[in-house]
């Protein structure tokens, strides 16, 4: 008779919980505090448009480089979330 390990199957899950928690950290740090001091900071209007320190793409080759394939999962989850807090304007998140 063969022996099913469930919990051998799921333990994968608290491990891509918390680099996606990690990386939508990152996102939403980027979003609102690094991108408005940039905007502050500059007088030109390019940090408007694009941040120039991108922090979650290094963060997201250094995750790739020491987990290998076992990144994919969190780093498409946390761009996901990531991209739908950069559709808002950083003032957005304040209430008014």
């Amino acid at each position: 008779m063969t022996n099913i390990n469930i919990r051998g199957s799921l333990a994968w899950l608290p491990y891509t919980a918390v680099l996606t928690l990690f990386l939508t950290a990152i996102f939403l740090t980027q979003q609102y505090l690094i991108m408005p001091l940039e905007i502050w900071f500059s007088e030109s209007s390019l940090a408007a448009i694009a941040s120039l320190v991108f922090i979650p793409h290094g963060a997201k080759v250094l995750l790739a480089t020491l987990s290998g394939y076992g990144s994919i999962v969190p780093i498409l989850t946390a761009q996901f979330i990531g991209g739908l807090s950069f559709n808002l304007p950083p003032g957005d998140a304040k209430a008014n």
